[in-house]
């Protein structure tokens, strides 16, 4: 069976994951991904404070150890990532490496403070990032729907660029991997897994 371009379960491939927001329920979701998975999963992460200096300036982190690093077969990076701007610090033989991207929460429908002003520019990186990976998942159906719906309204107010197309692939490329859970069943639960 396989699960990624020619990647069959019968054989173990190597992830490398990317969190430049290393939040408590974000590191949860990796090691779960890490200790379910019959892939080895190597993680890279950042300390969770600054976010928006995460987002604007990971991508110059985690390129550099990347190029340090012997290939992986898969990156799996979040959505603090600017994916674009990693990808083309890259050497050219790196940028190639397929890459999921994950969507925790997203800058264009998370809830504001009072009195403070969307910033599109946050939205339109996670844009960028889902046209350069190969695969894009968001937490649940309701999120992926959200992003979606405020990405088209952005979209509209763009002058004088035609954005049918990113927004098009930007549908057609993402799905939704919910969190995992995991729960440990016994005969005593009175449930049979």
């Amino acid at each position: 069976m396989a699960i990624w371009g020619g990647m069959t379960v019968e054989n173990q491939y190597s992830v490398l994951a990317m969190e430049p927001y290393a939040a408590p329920s974000h590191m949860a979701f990796l090691r779960g991904l890490q200790a379910y998975s019959q892939h080895r999963w190597e993680l890279l992460t950042l300390p969770p404070r600054k976010w928006k200096w995460r987002m604007r300036t990971s991508a110059l982190h985690f390129a550099a150890a990347l190029a340090e690093r012997p290939r992986p077969d898969l990156l799996f990076v979040t959505d603090y990532l600017n994916l674009a701007e990693m990808k083309a610090l890259l050497p050219a033989e790196l940028r190639s490496i397929p890459t999921v991207l994950y969507f925790h929460e997203n800058q264009l429908t998370y809830p504001l403070h009072e009195l403070e002003r969307r910033d599109f520019h946050f939205g339109l990186t996670h844009l960028y990032a889902i046209l350069t990976a190969d695969r894009v998942y968001f937490n649940s159906h309701y999120h992926r729907t959200r992003f979606m719906d405020a990405l088209t309204e952005v979209l509209k107010l763009v002058p004088d660029v035609q954005t049918d197309a990113a927004l098009a692939t930007a549908q057609s490329r993402s799905g939704v991997l919910p969190l995992g859970v995991a729960a440990e069943l016994s005969a005593t639960d009175g449930i049979e897994p």
